[in-house]
């Protein structure tokens, strides 16, 4: 795992600990922690500026797809093959497992901005929204055809976007916290890895096993822009903070950065 300085691309740091393909890396609200999730089944916690592991947070016997941080740090979401979503809690130095929730294989996991949603996107077509103030399902969106590869909220809370086995993506109503589905986007000609909102909420990039990242206007679905520079399928797309940059990861073992104009 690799973490590089945007300014001149230049590589900050490496860590190594893991014995196979990192398959889900997440920072800590501060920027202070990274959470890593990897196929040999132990999702690690390193601090940002140290290459050796702080503790293996949770070893497993499945592979482990997808880890997540609340919006507050307070809780880390880790999921993967192994049929559930298991929820720990951060606090005076000690992690404690709080909840497991039953969903299934899962790919994806995303936190609603306020925290009080967490989003899956599941292998058997589904994405399931749980409420973490009671830790129960909240609902149930149906709408995929093949598996769910990606999910993520828009900045306000009020959308859910949506990828996976197909070259569409779905956009999702759940400002009443159900959901429903509001809008489909058609572009890309493979499946959908990566999806992810500018900080404004206006504009929505994915990446595609078609080689390609779209940019995406959210109030009219349409394309505004489409890079092909990579030479093969795109795994993830991620905006910097100020929503000035866009970086995206590919097969071809490159990283991109794109300057974004809106």
């Amino acid at each position: 795992m690799r973490l590089w300085r945007l300014n001149d691309g230049r590589q900050e740091n490496r860590f190594r600990g893991h014995t196979s393909s990192v398959h889900g890396v997440a920072f800590s609200p501060d920027g202070e922690l990274i959470m890593s999730g990897s196929e040999d089944s132990t999702v690690r916690l390193w601090w940002a500026n140290n290459q050796n592991p702080d503790y293996i947070v949770h070893e497993d016997v499945n592979p482990i797809e997808s880890v997540a941080f609340s919006p507050d740090g307070r809780l880390m979401a880790i999921a993967g093959w192994g049929r559930c979503i298991t929820l720990f809690e951060m606090g005076d130095g000690q992690l404690n497992e709080v909840a497991s929730l039953d969903t299934g294989f899962v790919h994806s996991l995303a936190f609603s901005p306020d925290g009080r949603l967490l989003a899956a996107g599941c292998y058997d077509t589904t994405i399931r929204l749980w409420d973490l103030q009671e830790y129960h399902l909240q609902n149930t969106l149906e709408g995929h055809t093949n598996f769910v590869l990606t999910v993520a909220f828009s900045p306000d809370g009020c959308r859910l976007a949506s990828g996976g086995g197909g070259p569409n993506i779905h956009l999702w109503d759940i400002e009443d916290g159900e959901g429903f589905m509001i809008a489909t986007l058609e572009g890309h000609t493979n499946f959908v890895r990566g999806i992810a909102f500018s900080p404004n909420g206006e504009t929505l990039a994915s990446a595609s096993e078609d080689q390609t990242v779209r940019l995406w206007r959210v109030s009219d679905g349409s394309t505004t822009h489409a890079l092909t520079e990579h030479s093969s399928g795109v795994t993830d797309v991620a905006f910097s903070p100020d929503g000035q940059y866009l970086a995206s990861s590919s097969r071809d073992t490159k990283i991109r950065i794109w300057e974004v104009v809106y």
